[in-house]
């Protein structure tokens, strides 16, 4: 398994007779975006998915899948994630108690969570603004979609970061990960 940056800096580690590895999360100074890629001899297969790491190892590790929830790494809240590319919306988190959360987006109820492993994720209707996003008496205020104009975009935006970033196909993502305090109780 290879992790490298942007800067073509590199993490390598090899599996055991089992498969099994261990790849310790790297801690740039800057945010950093990272692609994952298997290698076996000459051969390197590049997977789609990206490991963005912001403010210095210290803020949100998470997976990004064009398309797909991003997957947190690190300690969130009940909402993870909002992914968006202008055209859907996508809200994710961990299952607490194996249950998903009912969600309202603007005070309108969302249809039932769809779980997917250890995640929910619901999709729902695209929106380039702020939005309030309500699980139970909680209330994160969505920043909107970041106006991506390059491969890689990481700033602060509420209560947490906005990641813009460029997928392998060529078009552009937003992903929200909210602050693990970033809540209003109702």
């Amino acid at each position: 398994m290879v992790l490298r940056g942007a800067a073509g800096d590199a993490q390598a580690v090899s599996a055991d007779a089992q498969g099994r590895f261990e790849l310790t999360a790297p801690t740039p100074a800057a945010a950093a975006l990272f692609s994952l890629a298997v290698q076996t001899g000459e051969e390197t297969a590049v997977a789609p998915e990206r490991l963005v790491v912001l403010d210095g190892g210290r803020g949100p590790i998470a997976v990004l899948s064009a398309g797909e929830a991003s997957v947190r790494l690190d300690r969130a809240g009940p909402l993870g994630a909002v992914d968006s590319d202008g055209a859907a919306m996508i809200l994710s988190g961990l299952l607490a108690g194996g249950r998903a959360p009912a969600v309202a987006l603007d005070d309108q109820p969302l249809a039932d969570a769809i779980r997917a492993g250890a995640i929910w994720r619901i999709d729902a209707p695209a929106a380039s603004g702020p939005r309030r996003i309500t699980l139970g008496d909680r209330t994160y205020l969505y920043p909107g979609v970041a106006r991506v104009t390059e491969s890689f975009l990481a700033e602060r935006a509420g209560e947490g970061w906005r990641i813009g970033w460029g997928t392998p196909q060529g078009g552009h993502q937003t992903t929200w990960l909210p602050d693990a305090a970033a809540l209003t109780v109702r």
